[in-house]
């Protein structure tokens, strides 16, 4: 009885996941709620994806990253780049909080930085510098660096929401 309670908690773990990133996808691409600030656009997906990783583990993180990095690339009109990109931060950043890191608001904080970091410095090589525009390094300075923290800065609101639900979860 106690396997069958688990299971209807995890769907249902799965279900508010999934609302959680609809409504974030939703904030990040409409205009509903203008989050940009000065050149900083976040890209709210990530630290979500760094929050569900520190929760659940790399194979949330993998299956949500390849969900959200479709997405991504529908809006987005690149094929598979954020899908790559999106797939392999979640199974890193999963593996790494549950392996090496503990999983506190620390090593979220760290892995929500490095994460936002290495997404908007690929994406600044992959569609910027390989495509030779000019002043690459002042739009790096002026978007993407404010970009990467603004990003990452939105892992408080993320870690406090999936620490409150983990800890109801346990308390069930």
């Amino acid at each position: 009885m106690q396997k069958g309670k688990r299971r209807n908690n995890d769907y249902t773990q799965i279900i508010v996941i999934g609302l959680l990133a609809l409504l974030a996808f939703l904030l990040q691409t409409t205009s509903l709620l203008p989050l940009r600030i000065g050149n900083a656009n976040p890209v709210l997906l990530l630290p979500l994806l760094v929050a569900v990783c520190c929760f659940y583990g790399e194979w949330y993180g993998l299956i949500l990253g390849l969900i959200l990095g479709i997405a991504e690339d529908g809006v987005a009109n690149s094929i598979c780049f954020h899908t790559i990109l999106f797939l392999l931060l979640g199974l890193i950043c999963g593996a790494l909080s549950s392996y090496v890191l503990n999983k506190n608001l620390s090593a979220s904080v760290f892995l929500s930085f490095g994460a936002s970091l290495v997404y908007f410095v690929i994406k600044w090589l992959w569609f910027f510098v390989l495509k030779g525009y000019a002043g690459v390094g002042v739009y790096f300075l002026n978007t993407i660096l404010p970009s990467a923290l603004y990003t990452a800065l939105w892992i408080f609101p993320f870690y406090a929401f999936f620490r409150w639900l983990s800890r109801r979860r346990r308390g069930a």
